[in-house]
């Protein structure tokens, strides 16, 4: 009897650790926000010089994907998510096999949403991967879009 509560006990305690483990999967940022990747294909690649990266966009309260207009800025290039919260960018490397996004060139991918906190990710660098998913969790802004108060700015 107290081997099958042992037993029980332990059973417990894997799925309280695991459904922490869910939760520390998100990375954050500096705000309630964050985001999740992960590598998708990682064989020999057909172009060493190319990486797809692509993912979504959710609300972190809800879970939900966001269907307003989203701006994902991707190394120097700004692409819109589409109606379903979904984006695609290739990324090309004409120089050697890395794909390094580091600090040293200033590269990072950036969400953002009308409504939403933005989110930034930390600096990038992937080695021997075809295809990655970056999926961002943007939390609603809690500050008014425009001062409604209807006073003058007394700092004028």
């Amino acid at each position: 009897m107290k081997r099958n509560n042992y037993i029980l006990s332990l059973a417990f305690l894997f799925i309280l650790g695991g459904c922490s483990m869910f939760k520390n999967e998100l990375i954050s940022t500096s705000n309630k926000g964050g985001y999740k990747i992960a590598v998708i294909k990682k064989k020999i690649k057909q172009n060493p010089n190319e990486l797809m990266i692509k993912g979504r966009v959710f609300d972190v309260k809800t879970g939900s994907i966001l269907n307003s207009e989203t701006r994902l800025d991707i190394v120097c290039s700004k692409i819109l998510a589409s109606s379903k919260g979904e984006y695609t960018y290739k990324l090309t490397v004409v120089k050697g096999n890395k794909f390094k996004l580091s600090k040293e060139d200033y590269f990072f991918i950036e969400a953002i949403s009308l409504g939403y906190k933005t989110i930034r990710t930390d600096y990038l660098e992937f080695d021997d991967v075809n295809e990655v998913q970056i999926d961002f969790y943007l939390e609603e802004e809690d500050r008014p879009l425009i001062n409604c108060e209807g006073v003058l700015d007394p700092y004028k």
